[in-house]
């Protein structure tokens, strides 16, 4: 080996991802334990979450409370990645013996039940995240399947939304592809 360096896991997040008119994403609002491989998957999710809403807003049709809501409905997102990813790092590394042994015995068993099989893709894909308690939504703010529902409803204080989708019509020697579009409501 001709190189090799230590390093210390540690993590960190900042307290707004929001100040004014600059918002802060990824690496450079929430470091953690590269356990679960998280990182790129929670700053895609951060930027995911902010775009559409930047959108809505410098086209006229958001308002500050749907700015808001990005610090709102990713702060506790980060907060759990943290938590998930650091509870691994411990897990894993564990120096002492009894627990190593433990840790394998244990991994395996359970890894084989299919509600830990769910729950574990659904958390470190980051596909089950549910944004309740957000300012915008209403409900418990799981994903909707748009493949199942013509129209989901999500209200705001100031505007509704209705995300519609487009009939599939087959064409000739293409691809269909259902395109989603958003259409604002104001209120």
């Amino acid at each position: 080996m001709h190189w090799s360096s230590y390093f210390r896991i540690h993590h960190r997040q900042v307290a707004r991802l929001r100040e004014g008119r600059m918002f802060i994403a990824g690496d450079a609002a929430h470091i953690h334990s590269p356990f679960g491989g998280q990182g790129m998957n929670t700053g895609l999710h951060d930027i995911w979450n902010l775009v559409w809403k930047l959108d809505l807003f410098l086209k006229g049709r958001g308002s500050q409370e749907l700015l808001d809501s990005y610090s709102s409905e990713r702060l506790p997102v980060i907060k759990n990645v943290i938590e998930t990813t650091d509870l691994l790092t411990k897990i894993m590394g564990t120096p002492h013996r009894f627990a190593q042994a433990l840790r394998d015995t244990v991994i395996p068993i359970v890894s084989r039940l299919a509600p830990f099989q769910h729950a574990f893709v659904q958390r470190l894909s980051e596909l089950g995240i549910a944004y309740q308690g957000s300012p915008i939504v209403e409900g418990p703010g799981k994903r909707i399947s748009m493949i199942h529902y013509e129209r989901a409803k999500v209200s705001a204080a100031a505007s509704s939304f209705f995300l519609a989708t487009k009939q599939r019509r087959p064409r000739k020697k293409q691809r269909s592809n259902s395109l989603h579009h958003f259409r604002v409501l104001l209120s």
